[in-house]
């Protein structure tokens, strides 16, 4: 090690406190995503077993259908021909009473990894507005994560997820604009 990097090296103390502050971060984007999966489940059970039809819950079962065919057909004068099929199926819901059929509800996970990078879009969002984000939205819970943690902590996990973030994201954040707006260690 040269004496430059020896002497702006970070003490122990502060390398447990950002440890500290990451495992923080990770586990209320955990929480968020959970309630964020919970909340698909549900969405995705009300949808799958009601019937948009006749409003019945009763009698609604799973069904596969083809939906497109599509074939292309290539004649050639003294060639041979050439023929290329394709059919598409699709899981439906289907009600026995009415016989209405409709598209399933398609649940995604969403990891706490994919609500820091969202958070990260929204702390550079979040910088450039002028106006204040109203406490119930869903922007507010994601930025309240960062919420009592400092600057180099946000900066060194910022650093972890730098190669999955939009260029416009990377562009805006570095450690000084981070202590502009949160405490330094």
């Amino acid at each position: 090690m040269n004496l430059i990097s020896t002497l702006n090296g970070q003490s122990t103390v502060t390398k447990e406190t950002i440890a500290e502050e990451i495992n923080t971060i990770l586990e209320r984007c955990d929480r968020i995503a959970m309630s964020e999966y919970r909340d698909e489940k549900e969405a995705a059970i009300s949808h799958n077993t009601t019937c948009p039809s006749c409003r019945k819950s009763s009698n609604v079962v799973d069904k596969i259908r083809n939906v497109q065919g599509v074939a292309n057909i290539v004649k050639e004068f003294w060639g041979t021909d050439e023929i290329n099929f394709k059919i598409l199926t699709q899981e439906v819901n289907h009600c026995n009473d009415c016989g209405h059929e409709w598209k399933k509800f398609k649940t995604r996970y969403v990891t706490g990894t994919e609500i820091v990078r969202v958070a990260f879009r929204y702390l550079v969002a979040n910088f450039n507005a002028e106006n204040s984000i109203h406490p119930d939205s869903m922007r507010y819970q994601v930025l309240m994560v960062f919420n009592d943690m400092h600057a180099e902590t946000i900066y060194k996990l910022y650093k972890g997820h730098v190669k999955f973030l939009k260029s416009d994201v990377k562009s805006k954040i570095n450690l000084s604009v981070l202590r502009k707006h949160y405490t330094s260690i």
